[in-house]
């Protein structure tokens, strides 16, 4: 029986998106489609190449769970230019200079090497658990682009939020022991996906492929969720949804009338069995 909590939206696949509904070459984390580049570029060419490319931009984390999901993939390289800027003892994003609501500084840094911020990534960083350093801007690094997925309701097809690649469950689990807002973690065994999230769960559904986990303790078969209620129809769920302040968007088990809150991100694309009876609404409140 399905009745799910989890982050969860359905996408509309132009023909210019590939089936996670990303451009093409990009890969799904949250609500961002992220590419990463190997080539050496200053900071001004890496950000027009992401502009030119998808009509993006360099990364620019929101949180240190949207960072890390991003920074922990075996295609990131070592030090790579990311869409922020100096300021300060602080950072703001490059494309409409607002200040980073959390910093992730090597220690004694920012130290005058330059205005830009190019974030280092596991290994090279396993010991302070710190991500950014400041870098000339004309220095030539690698860099990391993002762009924005199309997004719309659907049945029969479930998103997970947050969601980027663990190679191990062990992984998965330091990866949200050294972050300081993730509440549990969430991992598919038939890839190694792993999900962050930052919100306390309530319950747990047992689900084919998916284990998790809260901080500091191991995967169990089962996927914790956040708050369920009962609807009698989808538009109740829907109403229901925007009626609490921290729901993002909601599903519903036309079986069971239950129906579930997501709290956070928005992800990836997992599909349901034709015929499941379970469908996703974002909140779109009056």
């Amino acid at each position: 029986m399905l009745a799910f909590g989890i982050c969860l939206i359905f996408l509309c696949v132009s023909p210019a998106f590939s089936q996670t509904g990303c451009p093409e070459g990009y890969d799904r984390f949250g609500r961002k489609c992220i590419k990463y580049v190997s080539t050496n570029r200053n900071f001004q060419d890496a950000q027009a190449d992401c502009q030119r490319a998808s009509g993006g931009k360099l990364f620019e984390p929101v949180s240190k769970v949207d960072q890390d999901l991003v920074l922990y993939n075996p295609r990131a390289s070592a030090a790579s230019f990311i869409g922020l800027q100096v300021s300060g003892s602080n950072a703001q994003y490059s494309s409409n200079s607002m200040q980073v609501p959390f910093t992730d500084y090597f220690p004694n840094t920012p130290n005058n090497r330059g205005s830009c911020v190019v974030a280092f990534v596991p290994p090279t960083r396993i010991y302070t658990h710190k991500a950014w350093t400041d870098a000339d801007c004309n220095g030539l690094h690698p860099y990391i682009c993002e762009a924005g997925p199309t997004t719309c309701e659907s049945d029969n097809t479930l998103f997970v939020g947050n969601f980027g690649p663990a190679q191990t469950p062990d992984l998965c689990k330091i990866i949200c022991k050294f972050n300081p807002t993730c509440q549990f973690f969430i991992r598919r065994t038939t890839d190694g996906a792993c999900g962050l999230r930052d919100f306390n769960p309530t319950i747990r559904v047992q689900i084919p492929t998916l284990t998790s986990g809260l901080k500091g303790e191991d995967a169990t078969s089962g996927l914790l969720l956040a708050k369920q209620v009962t609807a009698s129809s989808l538009q109740d769920c829907q109403s229901q949804c925007c009626s609490d302040s921290q729901c993002t968007s909601a599903i519903y088990n036309r079986n069971n009338m239950q129906c579930a809150f997501n709290y956070d991100q928005l992800a990836r694309k997992l599909p349901l069995p034709a015929n499941s009876g379970i469908a996703s609404i974002p909140r779109t409140c009056p």
